[in-house]
C-alpha cells in the first residue's frame, strides 16, 4: 500500500500512537484490522479496513468511509488517527480506509477532487466509481448497511468527500470533510471557480473548519504559499444549504459576535435546519484554535466524536 514519508505533508495534531502489529491481509468476518486489495480500472487500490469487537455477520452494520489526505496512505491515516478506530469500534461499526492514487513523485497518493491541486497531475480516473465499488465489494463480504454508508475525510480526503457526496448521493447517507472546500479557482487572480457538481439528492454535511488554518483558509482567498483562491467556509455551507433545500435565511448562529471577527468561546456553529428535503440539515463549525488539523480536546473540539455522533443521526432511507 502506498506509504507515507519524510516529505509528505505534516499533519499538526496527530497522534503519536501507533497501529498494533497484527494486520491480516484478507478480509473474514472474523473482528480485526485487515489489509485488503482491489482491483479497480486496472490497477491494484489498498484498504485499511477494521471489523469491529462483536460484529454479528448478517447484522447490518453501518460502514464509514475515511479518507487520507494528499501525500499518505489510508493505512497512514488511520495510524495517525488511532481515535478513528476506537470510536468506530466501540460503536460497532465498520471502517474503511482506502487510498488514492499514486500522486507527488510517488511520495504517497491523492485523491482527484475536482481540480484540486494535488490531483492535478494525475491521469483523468474515475474515482467515485471506484469508491461505489469498494462498498459493493465490503457488501459482499461484510454484512453493510446501505442506508448508513458514511464519508469522511480530511483535508485532500475532504475534498474527495464533498466530491463523492456530490457525485453519489444515492450512496451516502451523510458525509463530513475537515479542512477541505468545494470548489477553488485555478490561480491566484482567478475568479472562476471549479465547483463540485450540485448533487441530485440531498445530503446531511457536518463541515468543520479552522480559523488558524493557512492550508485552506478559513475566510477564503489565497494561502500564504498558494497558486489558487478557495471560497469562504460560509460560503461551503451555504452551497450545500442550498442544494438541500434549505432556507439559508433562515441560519442559526452560535456562539460568534461575527464570524468574521472573532469567537466567543472555542467554536461557532452555522446551523441550516428549516425546509431542508428530507431533514438532510447542514452545519458549519468553526474552531477557533484549529489550525490545518483534525482537531480534537487541545482545539476545544472533538472532531472525531462530532463526526460519528452526526453520522448516528442520520441514514439515507430517512430521505
Amino acid at each position: 500500500m502506498a506509504s507515507s514519508s519524510a516529505s509528505a505533508p505534516a499533519v499538526r495534531g496527530a497522534s503519536n500512537a501507533t497501529m498494533p502489529p497484527a494486520i491480516r491481509d484478507t478480509v473474514t468476518a472474523a473482528p480485526g484490522r485487515y489489509r485488503h486489495t482491489l482491483q479497480y480500472a486496472g490497477a491494484a487500490r489498498d484498504i485499511l479496513v477494521q471489523i469491529p469487537d462483536g460484529y454479528v455477520p448478517g447484522r447490518p452494520t453501518p460502514l464509514v468511509l475515511a479518507l487520507h489526505a494528499a501525500g499518505r496512505s489510508g493505512e497512514a491515516f488511520a495510524r495517525l488517527h488511532p481515535d478513528l478506530l476506537d470510536e468506530a469500534n466501540r460503536r460497532g461499526w465498520l471502517i474503511a480506509f482506502p487510498d488514492g492514487r499514486p500522486c507527488l513523485s510517488g511520495r504517497g497518493a491523492c485523491w482527484p477532487a475536482r481540480d484540486d491541486p494535488h490531483a492535478v497531475a494525475l491521469a483523468a480516473g474515475d474515482d467515485v466509481g471506484f469508491l461505489r465499488t469498494l462498498v459493493a465489494d465490503l457488501q459482499n463480504r461484510l454484512a453493510v448497511d446501505p442506508a448508513r454508508v458514511y464519508a469522511t475525510g480530511f483535508s485532500n480526503g475532504a475534498n474527495m468527500t464533498h466530491r463523492l457526496a456530490a457525485e453519489a448521493p444515492d450512496l451516502i447517507a451523510a458525509a463530513a470533510p475537515v479542512a477541505g472546500f468545494v470548489g477553488r479557482t485555478t490561480g491566484r487572480t482567478d475568479y472562476a471557480y471549479s465547483m463540485a457538481p450540485t448533487p441530485t439528492a440531498p445530503v446531511p454535511m457536518l463541515i468543520v473548519k479552522g480559523l488558524q488554518d493557512d492550508v485552506v483558509v478559513y475566510h477564503g482567498g489565497v494561502r500564504p504559499s498558494g497558486t489558487f483562491q478557495v471560497l469562504a467556509a460560509e460560503y461551503d455551507a451555504n452551497w450545500w444549504a442550498e442544494a438541500n433545500g434549505c432556507d439559508i435565511s433562515q441560519v442559526e448562529k452560535t456562539g460568534t459576535t461575527g464570524i468574521a471577527d472573532r469567537l466567543d468561546g472555542p467554536i461557532a456553529t452555522h446551523d441550516y435546519r428549516v425546509g431542508c428535503r428530507a431533514g438532510a440539515t447542514v452545519r458549519l463549525v468553526a474552531v477557533a484554535a484549529m489550525d490545518h488539523t483534525w482537531p480534537g480536546r487541545a482545539e476545544g473540539y472533538d472532531a472525531t466524536h462530532a463526526v460519528f455522533g452526526f453520522f448516528q443521526r442520520h441514514e439515507r432511507r430517512s430521505r
